[in-house]
């Protein structure tokens, strides 16, 4: 009985990967959605003509954030589809996840490049205001703090052994 229970509990990981993998879907739909809109108001209503690029490049960072997290939810579900359910399904290799750790290192390379992106926005749309060093550095310290986490990771050449906290 406990034993077919256990067994059956094996399904509750399609939860995270189901809704993961929407999550992703609706982050890339509304990303697409923002993309067009932001195309449609340069060219269309003039914007292009307006000089207005500062702005359109703003909007396209913005939407270029959407599909990073879109990206980062994906990777999250396929991976816990194939650590927990299935193994077997044909991935290319920067989608193969072989362990928690890989999964951990992915989002992490992801979370970067988002807090890296979001940077980057606030970066054309504050000039140089002086609050823009504080956010900098922040970001950068977050990134280090990250990088860090990672070069820690056990069973690795050059990294922590299994006995550190994870």
């Amino acid at each position: 009985m406990s034993h077919r229970l256990l067994d059956a509990s094996r399904n509750l990981a399609w939860i995270p990967v189901v809704f993961s993998i929407l999550g992703a879907l609706a982050l890339a739909v509304a990303g697409a959605i923002e993309t067009i809109h932001a195309c449609w108001s340069f060219f269309v209503t003039g914007a292009a003509a307006a000089g207005s690029g500062k702005s359109f490049a703003l909007k396209l960072i913005v939407t270029a954030d959407l599909f990073l997290i879109a990206t980062a939810l994906l990777i999250i579900g396929l991976g816990l589809y194939t650590l927990l359910l299935d193994d077997s399904l044909e991935l290319p290799d920067s989608l193969r996840v072989h362990s928690v750790y890989d999964l951990k290192d992915k989002l992490i390379n992801v979370v970067v490049v988002v807090l890296s992106v979001f940077f980057l926005g606030e970066a054309v749309e504050a000039g140089c205001a002086p609050e823009l060093a504080w956010l900098g550095g922040s970001t950068a310290a977050m990134i280090a703090a990250l990088a860090y986490f990672i070069s820690r990771r056990p069973g690795q050449p050059g990294r922590a052994e299994a006995t550190d906290v994870e």
